[in-house]
């Protein structure tokens, strides 16, 4: 009796004397919540034992659901990395590589610088006329100026741009002779008359006269390529020059080409300029 006595449980009475009677937890699970009880009624909520495994079936579930997405987006990833940088290989191969442009002619005209008017010894060694690797010659002329008592040379080339129409060029020399006669005291441009420059078939590319001592020569170049129609290469005269033992004798004497032709030879004859004109090649 007495306040400290605890009250007896339910199950117990009406119990028979010496009957044992479990207690509650052992013989009926646990009371939920009427909200989760509803749940569970409802499919909406499911309480799992404690401890209890998942099955091999829902294990590889979830592995497909995982492991298959992150694979695919991974690898399209990868291929659009991999397309970008193809494109980008391919752009820059383009870019660093363009496409060379045609071959074309072009004219360019030139001058050599004045010297002292004078004989083959004054002129000499000071004038080259030089159209380049893939050039040639279709004019020159002589030119002097009076009050400077100086002579130069104006000529125009015939010049291949972006190709190798007229080839590699070779080089020539007329004989070797007298840079003058004995009265001339070995010093006279009427010597020119002794050399004749003459590539054939092919363009005069440049040329230039070289002298020493008492002798000369006229040491040019011929291009690669020969005319395609030597049938059709025309011979031409300049107007007279005159007999001078000096360059300036030769003053607005034009050695010229017609449209579309080169030189291919000229000569001096002790009067005119006598020379000829091919048709140029076409265009490689």
């Amino acid at each position: 009796g007495g306040d400290d006595q605890l009250p007896i449980p339910r199950a117990l009475v009406g119990a028979p004397r010496g009957v044992r009677v479990p207690p509650p937890s052992a013989s009926r699970p646990p009371v939920l919540p009427a909200s989760v009880r509803a749940q569970e009624r409802g499919g909406g909520y499911r309480v799992h034992s404690m401890g209890r495994k998942p099955s091999a079936r829902k294990i590889a579930r979830r592995v497909l659901l995982f492991v298959v997405p992150a694979f695919i987006i991974g690898y399209a990833v990868v291929s659009a990395n991999d397309d970008g940088y193809s494109s980008y290989t391919r752009g820059s191969a383009t870019t660093s590589m363009p496409k060379p442009p045609p071959p074309r002619y072009e004219m360019r005209k030139h001058a050599t610088e004045y010297s002292p008017d004078g004989g083959s010894k004054e002129y000499g060694n000071l004038h080259d006329l030089d159209c380049g690797e893939q050039g040639a010659l279709t004019e020159f002329k002589f030119n002097y100026d009076d009050l400077a008592k100086m002579v130069n040379n104006d000529y125009t080339c015939l010049v291949v741009v972006h190709g190798e129409t007229f080839g590699k060029r070779s080089p020539m020399e007329t004989p070797i002779g007298p840079s003058g006669s004995r009265w001339s005291s070995r010093n006279s441009m009427q010597q020119l008359s002794s050399h004749d420059v003459d590539c054939g078939q092919r363009f005069i590319s440049q040329f230039k006269m070289k002298q020493w001592s008492l002798s000369m020569t006229i040491r040019h170049q011929c291009t690669g390529t020969k005319t395609p129609s030597p049938q059709d290469c025309e011979m031409s005269k300049t107007a007279p020059a005159g007999h001078s033992d000096k360059a300036s004798a030769f003053a607005d004497i034009k050695v010229r080409c017609g449209a579309d032709t080169a030189l291919t030879q000229f000569k001096y004859n002790g009067d005119v300029f006598e020379y000829t004109c091919c048709p140029k090649p076409q265009l490689m």
